[in-house]
């Protein structure tokens, strides 16, 4: 899809493209003409927009490719229910994104983590003891209905959801500074699995 474009040149109202409302912030995607923003948003929008599976492993220039070839078809259309399942796990893993970010900022986000490192500490705290192991359960959950593999839907392969659970479990190891042996411990099986799969990969 090409390099993003700069916050402030999208910010500046004459070098908007038509019809494209001016985004709050980042992220912000540029397709095309098309700018969008808002990371759910975005996700729907990649969902329609990348060859089913994803693919993790070809380089660069061979996934450009493979891509134009005739056969290569979107991953989903809106008129799929299978869009909606995705997004509703993909959903949940922001819900799970925006809970690890209040750990550190629990009061103001405009805030220092110093202003409020005590209430700060509190919230971890509970993040980690209640929150964290129900989303995982929930997650593994959706992974066991896959017997065929690592993914979250059977059948599909690496999806946008799956890749943004490998994020987020990425960023909650590098948050809470775990070990590979705590990070196998704290995460249940088969999401532990997920991750160390797409970790793993060349486009990773």
């Amino acid at each position: 899809m090409g390099a993003p474009p700069s916050h402030d040149s999208l910010l500046e109202p004459t070098r908007m493209i038509d019809k494209n409302p001016l985004p709050f912030a980042p992220p912000i995607l540029k397709h095309g003409d098309t700018v969008i923003s808002q990371t759910p948003n975005i996700l729907l929008y990649l969902s329609t927009h990348l060859t089913s599976p994803i693919d993790l492993d070809s380089s660069p220039s061979e996934s450009s490719s493979s891509s134009s070839q005739p056969d290569a078809s979107p991953l989903l259309t809106l008129s799929d229910p299978l869009v909606y399942q995705l997004h509703s796990l993909i959903l949940t893993i922001l819900d799970l994104n925006n809970e690890t970010h209040d750990t550190h900022h629990p009061i103001s986000v405009s805030s220092y983590y110093e202003d409020q490192k005590d209430e700060a500490i509190k919230r971890a705290k509970d993040f980690r003891e209640n929150r964290l192991p129900k989303f995982f359960d929930h997650f593994e959950k959706n992974l066991q209905r896959n017997e065929e593999g690592n993914w979250l839907f059977e059948g599909q392969g690496a999806s946008v959801a799956d890749l943004c659970l490998f994020q987020v479990v990425d960023g909650v190891s590098y948050l809470l500074s775990l070990s590979a042996n705590q990070r196998f411990l704290l995460i249940t099986r088969k999401t532990f699995d997920l991750w160390d799969s797409s970790n793993s990969r060349t486009r990773i």
